[in-house]
């Protein structure tokens, strides 16, 4: 997991101990970039000197869970380095995901010197906001807990029914025997039932809200480099408007399409006694077009739940709970401008020259020499402001 190298740093400064981890992104275990003789290792060694790298491997499968778990880990093998080398600058280059991975690392670290200098390479940022509650979002759930209350108690109550007049009741003396069971059900099933829903959907979205969010760095160094067209940055950004952006606009529709189904109901009957029409409801066909007119409004919630399904896979974002889609905003950023940080640094270059028609441009910014000269005077003007020159 460890790699040393040395040489001279060659203008006259005072020469620093280095220990860089590199962090690999996702599908790439024992990235040949986080390796011994890459183009980055012997770029960072020439321009800084005393270099000891560090290759940490996780799974590098695409699921939320993973890339938690491998926070944790890194974060404990940030200690350790700090403890072993405290005088040495510290730094976490990432590519890709690892970058989300250093990041949850932030928030476990014991000491916040473990993570003082963070490059993150072509890094799509995941970012978690809450929704907003909404009037919507509860008349929903208490009609979804009505409808499941009313599909379960009159199934039961079928079923019940059925078993008593096997018995040989009466079919009117079991349905006596059988209403206040119903009435009950009917009173007090739809409150207990929304009651765990909202706490079911509570505690989901915190544990994932907490799993996603991003540390308080106030010490720490934040650098972030990427071409101006990276492929994977740009697929995800496709599956967002998709899924998220796409869902979020049927929520809208439906809540829009809801006030006006309940503005139309309340109008009618005074637009009725205004006219002069006795039912104004019948007579204008109102009645044709509330019982589609719901289901519509419960359809376009479906497809609403349902679109981000298309970015919570391995080729997405990674596995995600539906419950989540409802009450949280899960999204891809460029650059982290809401991250607490001692300092935020975004540099975009575009890919020119380097391009290589069989390699993707997000692969081949860890090859670019720009970016290791970038990557080496970043590393070199956090070791001047540590220790002075």
């Amino acid at each position: 997991m460890t790699g040393a190298a040395s040489g001279a740093q060659g203008d006259g400064a005072p020469a620093r101990d280095y220990q860089i981890v590199l962090v690999h992104g996702t599908f790439a275990p024992r990235a040949p970039w986080t390796q011994d003789g890459s183009s980055l290792r012997r770029a960072l060694t020439d321009a800084l000197g005393n270099v000891t790298f560090h290759a940490f491997d996780w799974s590098g499968r695409n699921s939320y869970g993973d890339r938690g778990e491998a926070g944790r880990r890194l974060a404990a093998f940030l200690d350790d380095i700090a403890r072993a080398a405290p005088q040495a600058v510290r730094a976490v280059i990432a590519h890709s995901h690892g970058g989300n991975i250093a990041l949850y690392a932030g928030k476990y670290v014991k000491t916040p010197q473990s993570l003082a200098n963070l490059a993150c390479l072509a890094t799509p940022f995941i970012s978690c906001a809450p929704i907003p509650k909404s009037v919507f979002g509860g008349v929903l759930l208490w009609g979804l807990s009505a409808l499941v209350v009313a599909a379960i108690g009159g199934s039961s109550g079928y079923l019940l029914s059925h078993v008593l007049t096997q018995l040989g009741f009466e079919q009117d003396t079991a349905a006596l025997i059988l209403l206040p069971l119903m009435l009950l059900i009917a009173a007090i099933g739809p409150f207990w039932l929304h009651r765990r829903l909202k706490t079911y959907l509570a505690r989901s979205a915190k544990a994932r809200l907490a799993e996603l969010s991003w540390p308080n760095l106030p010490d720490s160094r934040v650098l972030t480099v990427a071409y101006k067209f990276d492929e994977a940055r740009t697929y995800l950004d496709y599956l967002d408007r998709a899924s998220s952006r796409l869902s979020r606009r049927l929520w809208r529709g439906a809540e829009l399409g809801l006030l006006m189904l309940l503005g139309a109901a309340f109008l009618a009957p005074f637009y009725g006694a205004i006219m002069g029409v006795p039912d104004i409801i019948d007579s204008a066909g109102f009645r044709g077009v509330e019982v589609p007119a719901i289901f519509l409004i419960y359809a376009l919630v479906l497809i609403a739940l349902a679109l981000p399904l298309l970015r919570s896979n391995p080729y997405g974002y990674g596995w995600e709970r539906l419950s989540n889609s409802a009450t949280l905003s899960i999204s891809i950023v460029d650059r982290p401008d809401d991250l607490a940080a001692g300092s935020i640094e975004n540099w975009r270059i575009p890919i020119g020259a380097f391009r290589n028609s069989r390699e993707l441009a997000h692969s081949l910014i860890y090859e670019d020499p720009r970016v290791h000269a970038k990557l080496a005077a970043w590393l070199a003007a956090g070791a001047t402001r540590i220790f002075g020159r």
